[in-house]
């Protein structure tokens, strides 16, 4: 990333050195929103994913993250548990109009998300449009105030420089965002990195926020899981990172935090009839 300050590629490289563990792994298990967001998902696959969510002994994740259609069944199979309803919003490219962007978030709510993860319009904001940008936050923002908390896809890997992702992060904060979150899964740009999350993070603290951070898009192994648990506490102390401001959105991970904690590997979700 461009003009990254050197203090912040110190944290990073310190944070590369981080190794897998037991306790890593638990924090992973406890932090992830066990996510499904793919064009092919079917109420089958929908249901294994809620099965994984719970792993018995080792706890549950902290929330699912699927597609607004699939959200009143999944809050019926996991609102009892205490894990968390999540959905997208203006996803993945974050355009909108401020009406839509009020009423999808609205009726998200009615159908069962208690946190809605919501795209910048980043395109827009690269190209100075941050007004309309804001306005889409803020409409968010104003339906799901005390419903729903509110975390905003920046689509880091859509930022080549340092300036322009730590303008977005406060501009995502100054708009109320409960979570930033580093990335769609879905951009052609790339993911997650550790030094998005530390720009993202820096922003958390410059702007005295009590806002959380959610990596997600290439979180794979319980290494990675490591590495943005050792960067996050390097920035804001050991004692920082709860379900509450720490979030790993990803699916393929699971089976390696399972692995890693000694239990089997989650089953995998049927196939769609036909496939």
């Amino acid at each position: 990333m461009k003009n990254l300050p050197e203090k912040l590629q110190k944290l990073v490289d310190a944070a590369k050195l981080a190794t897998p563990s037991k306790d890593a792994a638990a924090v992973g298990l406890h932090s992830l929103d066990l996510t499904s967001l793919n064009d092919d998902d079917t109420p089958e696959k929908i249901d294994a994913l809620t099965k994984k969510a719970d792993q018995g002994k080792l706890g549950h994740v902290a929330a699912t993250c699927v597609y607004p259609q699939f959200l009143t069944q999944v809050f019926n199979a996991t609102a009892k548990k205490g894990i968390n309803n999540a959905t997208v919003l203006n996803f993945p490219s974050g355009t909108g109009t401020v009406e839509q962007t009020y009423m999808d978030t609205k009726k998200a709510i009615l159908s069962g998300a208690n946190e809605v993860d919501i795209v910048l319009d980043y395109n827009s904001f690269l190209k100075g449009g941050d007004a309309h940008a804001k306005e889409l936050l803020d409409a968010c923002r104003e339906a799901s105030m005390g419903f729903a908390k509110m975390k905003v896809i920046l689509e880091s890997a859509a930022f080549d420089d340092y300036r322009d992702l730590s303008a977005a992060s406060r501009l995502a904060l100054a708009s109320g965002a409960d979570f930033i979150k580093t990335s769609t899964g879905k951009s052609p740009a790339g993911g997650a990195s550790l030094e998005a999350a530390a720009t993202m993070l820096e922003a958390i603290i410059d702007t005295g926020s009590h806002a959380g951070l959610k990596v997600s898009g290439g979180v794979k192994s319980v290494t990675d899981v490591a590495q943005y648990i050792a960067l996050s506490k390097s920035m804001m102390g050991d004692n920082w990172i709860s379900t509450n401001t720490f979030r790993i959105g990803a699916s393929g991970v699971l089976n390696d935090i399972l692995k890693t904690l000694g239990q089997a590997a989650a089953p995998a979700a049927p196939s769609a009839p036909g496939y």
